[in-house]
């Protein structure tokens, strides 16, 4: 479970505004983000991770080898939603907020204040944590269901990728 207590999302004026190398970025990332680890030892962020980004899409290749804003906005944006989304997903979620990144930013950014400042911090029993569990589950339900309408109605069907490997197969053979 995240335990943002300490954990405050970043201004968009406060990130950095120079271009960040891959070590770098990883660190910015991680130290960022590390108030949500709780007490977990996974890595929050490699540079495989970030390689794997520019490859699906969801994050433009670096100028030279250099990270701007934007990059680690996207960045801060995809390690945050990981922990609950698919990385198509996320990708859905991208192109339906648009192509201004600031502006999907501070978006981002205001709904975690939000979200913080709603928080329960009081001990929990086991009844109150199983209810938190189902609300979340029918929360991210809900939430892929409407994604999935939002997306359909920016994107043209002709467009669309077949989702599964049977049926871009099935695509390829007619």
């Amino acid at each position: 479970m995240m335990d943002s207590r300490g954990f405050l999302p970043v201004d968009w004026e406060q990130i950095p505004d120079l271009g960040l190398y891959m070590d770098q970025v990883v660190t910015y990332v991680s130290n960022v983000l590390l108030p949500l680890q709780g007490g977990a030892q996974k890595e929050i962020l490699t540079a495989s991770m970030v390689n794997n980004y520019v490859k699906q899409g969801l994050l433009p290749r670096p100028q030279g080898k250099k990270y701007t804003r934007e990059h680690l906005a996207l960045i801060l944006m995809i390690a945050f939603l990981k922990r609950t989304m698919a990385m198509d997903e996320i990708k859905k979620l991208f192109d339906v907020m648009g192509s201004d990144i600031r502006q999907s930013y501070e978006s981002f950014a205001a709904c975690q204040n939000a979200c913080i400042k709603t928080e329960h911090t009081q001990q929990r029993d086991a009844q109150q944590v199983m209810q938190q569990a189902i609300f979340v589950t029918m929360a991210h339900i809900d939430c892929l269901d409407a994604l999935e309408n939002l997306h359909q109605s920016i994107v043209p069907t002709e467009e669309k990728k077949p989702s599964d490997k049977k049926e871009r197969r099935r695509k390829q053979n007619d």
